[in-house]
């Protein structure tokens, strides 16, 4: 069994007196799905939130490829090899659909401020090197013809499709999708599915927040369940998806195969 990717250790946070994340432990194998489920309120955007840096956890550790995170600057988190997009969508519409994906290289770039007002040599390099590199995602998304269009103009659909992207520019090793599917029809849901595994297919591992139960458990290796910021459940999709517990949580409904 290989070493995993990711251990999350008795990870703990509260607000105000609310236990959002309580004691929660689970681990990411290298080059697989996992899926995080639960009722609206379970803490999974908090755990996603605490993983990436955005808050500090209460207790607990994070541990990615054998170095500790929990007390990293988010910049760093994201050097280490970690990107996410959102549960709500966070692209810049003024900015080209392009040079929304080019924000995904800032982790790559060496050039400061002085340098590129000053169009130092090798600005133009290392601004053409991740011209090509965000164009490259694009492609791979299905969004190449859009590259010159502005952001806001692409639909919500193409949007979600254009985080992607930028989340994949930066190189990840770790990849956290906050409900990729949210308001996309069928026909956009199985084309994004297919997309995630064709991530998985590179060598990426992936961790994705997800409400549409038919999409999980055709793409999850794993899948770990809160309910009211404690793990529930965590296993392969089938044993999950027989889990008294689970099936409990979920409003006395099995899980769809």
């Amino acid at each position: 069994m290989s070493n995993p990717l990711l251990e999350v250790r008795e990870l703990s946070k509260s607000f105000g007196g609310v236990q959002a994340v309580d004691k929660i432990s689970f681990q990411a194998l290298p080059g697989q799905i996992t899926a995080v489920i639960g009722p609206n309120g379970a803490g999974k955007t908090t755990l996603f939130n605490l993983i990436t840096g955005m808050f500090a956890p209460g207790a607990g550790q994070i541990i990615l490829d054998g170095r500790r995170l929990e007390r990293l600057p988010i910049y760093k988190i994201a050097r280490a090899g970690v990107a996410r997009t959102f549960q709500n969508l966070q692209v810049f519409e003024g900015m080209s659909v392009v040079e929304n994906v080019m924000v995904g290289r800032h982790r790559y770039e060496r050039v400061n401020l002085l340098w590129a007002a000053t169009r130092w040599p090798g600005v133009g390099r290392e601004e053409a090197t991740s011209r090509a590199k965000a164009l490259a995602e694009l492609d791979f998304v299905g969004l190449r013809h859009r590259a010159d269009d502005l952001a806001q103009d692409l639909p919500y659909g193409q949007q979600r499709l254009l985080e992607i992207a930028r989340a994949l520019a930066a190189e990840p090793r770790l990849l956290l999708l906050d409900e990729p599917a949210a308001g996309l029809g069928p026909t956009e849901t199985e084309s994004l599915a297919r997309l995630v595994l064709q991530i998985r297919a590179r060598g990426v591992t992936v961790m994705l927040i997800e409400h549409d139960m038919g999409m999980v458990m055709n793409i999850a290796d794993h899948i770990v369940v809160l309910d009211y910021g404690r793990k529930l459940s965590d296993g392969a999709p089938a044993a999950v998806r027989s889990d008294p517990k689970v099936i409990a949580a979920y409003l006395g409904e099995e899980i769809p195969a």
